[in-house]
């Protein structure tokens, strides 16, 4: 192990002014992810927790055509920043604990001045007039138009225009506004009853109506795409009788429930290719993890094959993970045994394939090995490889993977670890090349480290001022004096059940009646009723 060279060499790293900076998806691998991610789930971002204001954008938009203000997004963003301001203040003078508000600090800072009015202005840099834009376009609500000031569907943005207005137009703010939207203070019990008239986390009446047209459009699961999650969520939260989280769709991805009134293939196919990329990117972000804290507790510069080599000797915590799927190979050595043993226990944990991709029972599965990598600490080096073969094993074993999914399961492939381009040539040489089992842990740590290194150096060329980079590189030494976090990627999935709590549709105990009534309706006919009819 003393002697093993480091393969590809460390980018050359030199010093400079810039800063360093915190920063997401510091090994690329994220990518791949939310682009697979972006096909199964329509609408929602990480940003847009809020379904009301879609809402709310629509009826700024209508608000400010009937106005005959200036066409240009400058005058147009004043005026919305407003509107937002009021809303976030109004229900914050409602109920103090209100979730959910764009500009909530700033919003609490001023109520808590000793005045009885409330200037209304920007309270966050970006306006939700801005970030809802993306759900807005992708619901058919807006399109945008030049210049950024948004223009409303006739089908759902003119009536989720005029639905909001009838809940808010007798307000004294309404008018008020209306009449001339260059005030900007107003009494706070005037937008008190603003904020009463428009809770955001409340959406009602027809309003509510045109936003589920939007999410729930009629057709077979096939059909609506990325929408066909919305509906999944709902029968998972009908099944389980309790909140449905993230967890619940990826475990029902990788074992679909029998009792599922439709057959969701499709879609739970899609997450499947989701977990494939989700599984590389985490393990790889677990083992970053793990060479970064080795080095701060050292807190010195280490050679790099030197302490690689000191985290693969950590055999007891190495070999519990392999032994917690049942992949230990039987020997006194277990680690020191060549590779393609390994390679034998991960097919052999995966030889009761059902389905096209195959699936398996056990408990080797995605879902799994995220979980076990991002606690597992210097452990994750061996699970590093386990995810590279469990994934080769998955997409191999399908012979119809769509062509969209093809393409971003090696998306970027030679900077982004594809795999075409890098898993399987690389297994194919460890394989070829004898390594055992530690070495290929130690081979796939310092590609880790070294993809890291070139994400890095790639953003400093891109950007001289910005340094994002957990380690510091001095030849062919490592040092760290900052962490670096290992996580998942964010799968908007959250978002999109909190979209279907505010709509009524799911709670704490599940499915509700509103949410049964929905999914009922998109049943098909059984045929013997429908030739009776």
């Amino acid at each position: 192990m003393d002697d093993l060279p480091i393969q590809p060499l460390p980018p050359e790293w030199v010093t400079s002014d810039a800063l360093p900076v915190k920063g997401i998806d510091l090994l690329g691998l994220r990518v791949p992810v939310e682009r697979i991610g972006l096909t199964l789930l329509a609408a929602v971002t990480t940003i847009s927790p809020t379904i009301r204001y879609i809402s709310l954008r629509a009826w700024i938009a209508r608000q400010y055509a009937l106005a005959k203000l200036p066409d240009d997004w400058s005058s147009f963003e004043l005026y919305a920043a407003k509107i937002e301001a009021a809303v976030a203040v109004g229900n914050l003078l409602n109920n103090s604990k209100t979730s959910g508000l764009v500009g909530l600090d700033d919003a609490v800072a001023k109520i808590a001045l000793a005045s009885s009015t409330v200037r209304l202005e920007a309270l966050v840099q970006q306006l939700a007039t801005r970030t809802y834009t993306g759900p807005s376009n992708a619901l058919q609500i807006s399109w945008s138009r030049d210049p950024a000031i948004p223009g409303l569907t006739e089908e759902r943005g003119l009536p989720l225009a005029n639905a909001v207005h009838e809940l808010v137009s007798h307000t004294l703010f309404v008018r008020q506004f209306t009449k001339d939207s260059t005030t900007s203070d107003f009494p706070k019990d005037v937008l008190r009853e603003f904020g009463a008239a428009f809770p955001v986390q409340h959406p009602v009446a027809q309003e509510r109506k045109v936003l589920l047209d939007a999410l729930f459009p009629p057709g077979q699961i096939e059909e609506i795409g990325a929408l066909s999650t919305y509906r999944l969520l709902l029968e998972l939260a009908k099944l389980r009788g309790r909140k449905v989280t993230p967890d619940d769709v990826f475990a029902a991805t990788v074992s679909p429930p029998a009792e599922l009134s439709v057959a969701y293939k499709s879609c739970f196919d899609g997450w499947l290719w989701y977990l494939t990329r989700d599984v590389l990117a985490v393990t790889h972000e677990a083992v970053m993890k793990a060479v970064v804290e080795e080095l701060r507790i050292s807190d010195r510069p280490r050679k790099a094959d030197e302490l690689l080599t000191s985290l693969v000797r950590r055999d007891a915590e190495l070999e519990q993970q392999l032994q917690s799927f049942l992949l230990l190979p039987p020997s006194s050595s277990p680690l020191d045994q060549p590779l393609s043993e390994l390679v034998d226990l991960v097919r052999n944990a995966t030889l009761s394939r059902t389905g096209d991709p195959a699936r398996w029972p056990g408990p080797l599965q995605e879902t799994s090995i995220i979980q076990a990598a991002l606690s597992a600490g210097v452990g994750a080096l061996a699970l590093l490889p386990v995810a590279w073969l469990l994934v080769r094993e998955r997409v191999n074993s399908s012979t119809t993977i769509p062509e969209t999914y093809r393409v971003l399961l090696s998306y970027q492939g030679r900077g982004r670890i594809g795999l075409v381009e890098i898993i399987n040539p690389v297994l194919t040489s460890m394989l070829a090349g004898n390594l055992t089992i530690r070495q290929a842990c130690f081979d796939l740590a310092n590609r880790t480290v070294n993809q890291h290194l070139h994400v890095a150096w790639s953003r400093l060329q891109q950007d001289p001022r910005k340094d994002v980079s957990a380690l510091q590189v001095d030849g062919s030494s490592w040092a760290a004096d900052r962490p670096f976090a290992a996580g998942r990627v964010a799968s908007r999935l959250r978002e999109g059940i909190g979209w279907l709590a505010q709509l009524g549709l799911v709670d704490d105990n599940g499915c509700t009646q509103d949410g049964i009534a929905l999914l009922d309706s998109f049943q098909p006919i059984p045929a013997s009723t429908a030739s009776s009819v």
